[in-house]
């Protein structure tokens, strides 16, 4: 993952080639696998329904009864999490956003019953809020998304999980100023913008 994140896919790519033939030894190692190989093509801006059939498959390996209508009820591994929550990505890349709504939404009330700290269910909740907040925006719900968007916000807040701050800042800027409430979206794009200009300016100088 950390290859991928860093942009680094060719590299990713060989390294899943590489362990390939091992990885479909165990179901577990091959789920991952297939997670890694989907992510690689959602970072290539790849986006397909085969995608979607491939994570499909992934899950079934570990659920394979698994009910996305029903996932309140079901204990997930991180990594089943993390999947589910890519889907609802794919959902909305494909123009499928009331599943995309909907899957999010299951999968929110899923780990919510969980009631763990580990961060890595903080992550993922943390991106489900911020997928739904631009998938309700899209369909002009935009009470909902904002609520949405201040649930990652405060999720980020009470688990010091800062990562993704800025983009939960800049999209509940956009909502606001798509009700009509241009005051606020002035003032937290006030806030966001010196912060991301010191980022960038951070940055550059590590690359340096």
């Amino acid at each position: 993952f950390s290859l991928i994140s860093q942009g680094n896919l060719s590299t990713a790519e060989e390294e899943l080639l590489r362990i390939k033939e091992e990885a479909k030894e165990e179901e577990q190692n091959w789920q991952y696998y297939l997670l890694l190989e989907v992510s690689i093509e959602i970072h290539r801006n790849n986006i397909s329904e085969q995608l979607l059939e491939t994570l499909h498959k992934a899950l079934r390996l570990t659920k394979p009864r698994l009910d996305y209508s029903e996932l309140r009820h079901e204990l997930l591994t991180i990594r089943e999490a993390n999947i589910l929550s890519i889907i609802v990505v794919l959902y909305f890349k494909l123009d499928r956003v009331v599943e995309a709504i909907k899957l999010g939404e299951e999968l929110m009330k899923s780990l919510a019953a969980h009631k763990s700290g580990l961060h890595e269910y903080q992550i993922i909740k943390i991106n489900i809020a911020l997928n739904l907040a631009q998938c309700l925006e899209k369909e002009g719900r935009y009470g909902e998304a904002l609520y949405y968007a201040c649930k990652a916000e405060e999720i980020s807040f009470t688990t010091t999980q800062h990562i993704l701050l800025p983009e939960i800042q800049f999209i509940k800027a956009k909502i606001y100023h798509l009700k009509g409430e241009d005051e606020l979206c002035i003032s937290i794009l006030k806030a966001v913008v010196p912060y991301m200009e010191l980022i960038k300016k951070r940055h550059a100088t590590t690359q340096k």
